[in-house]
């Protein structure tokens, strides 16, 4: 099976929604289990992204979860917010969608991956009584320290597919997946089909440290996963278990051995077992302030 048609088959698995943002906008929304019954989780993927950050775990995810993964204000086939570099803007854009697809759920378990992480910071900011708890996956946005590395390269549309490819598969080893070998081809489909589509400036907000000064500031539950290996953070792992243990004492904070920063995808199924049971336990264990 090609990477085009395993992305496409996952994606037939999921209903489509165009839902209104606020500004005159829509955003794409996919759900998979769509009228099983089962709770909602919403997934938010990181920068320059869209809902292909998640393909490793949609499918597995509804088995316990009616799984809904929008492509966030700007990025993937969602419509742009009215400001490219604001998280404010984004996260406008995003309660009311949210409200529009999840208005009459109960309290709702989010992971954010990077910079869904912000988003998923916010939102529970502006709607503190429908999230149930964040799990920060690979969380971006924070004023910590972080480890230079090579620049990522753009990719533009006039770039033949032999050299998308060779720079996809570039961009993916310095940021995304630590084990050179997990660089598959649907990996490099979606990091060019990704970057192509980008607007919103998801790298210029994080620089803000966004997450750092909203956390603070909400009472919702957290938890977090990172991959041991993940260049946003390695090797600087106690300064975040500091900061965030200041923030939400006693939360639940792991690690996957061998992963980089797209964890969800590099250890698929390690993540896919983990995710559920840490938010569990965030709803149910960490009482709001």
């Amino acid at each position: 099976m090609t990477a085009r048609s395993r992305i496409d088959a996952v994606e037939r698995a999921a209903a489509r929604h165009r839902v209104p943002m606020g500004n005159g906008g829509t955003l794409a929304w996919r759900v998979w289990g769509a009228g099983s019954g089962r709770p909602p989780l919403l997934l938010l993927h990181g920068g320059n992204g869209s809902w292909l950050h998640w393909i490793a775990n949609v499918e597995a995810l509804a088995g316990r979860f009616t799984v809904h993964v929008p492509d966030l204000p700007g990025l993937g086939e969602s419509d742009a917010p009215d400001d490219l570099r604001d998280i404010w803007s984004v996260t406008s854009c995003m309660k009311t969608a949210f409200l529009a697809m999840l208005g009459d759920a109960g309290p709702v378990p989010v992971a954010g991956f990077s910079f869904g992480s912000m988003v998923a910071g916010h939102l529970a900011f502006q709607l503190p009584e429908r999230i149930a708890a964040i799990a920060l996956v690979g969380a971006g946005g924070l004023r910590l320290t972080r480890t230079p590395t090579d620049k990522l390269r753009r990719l533009l549309p006039d770039m033949d597919r032999a050299t998308l490819e060779a720079e996809a598969q570039r961009n993916l080893a310095l940021l995304m997946i630590h084990d050179p070998a997990r660089i598959d081809d649907i990996a490099i489909e979606m990091q060019i089909v990704n970057s192509l589509a980008a607007r919103t400036r998801s790298k210029k907000i994080g620089q803000q440290g966004v997450l750092t000064d909203i956390l603070p500031r909400i009472a919702t539950p957290l938890c977090g996963i990172w991959g041991e290996r993940d260049t946003t953070m390695y090797p600087h792992w106690a300064e975040r278990v500091d900061f965030l243990n200041r923030v939400r004492p006693g939360l639940a904070l792991e690690t996957i051995g061998g992963a980089g920063h797209w964890v969800a995808y590099e250890a698929a199924d390690r993540f896919n077992r983990l995710l559920p049971d840490l938010l569990c336990k965030a709803s149910t264990s960490s009482p709001r302030s």
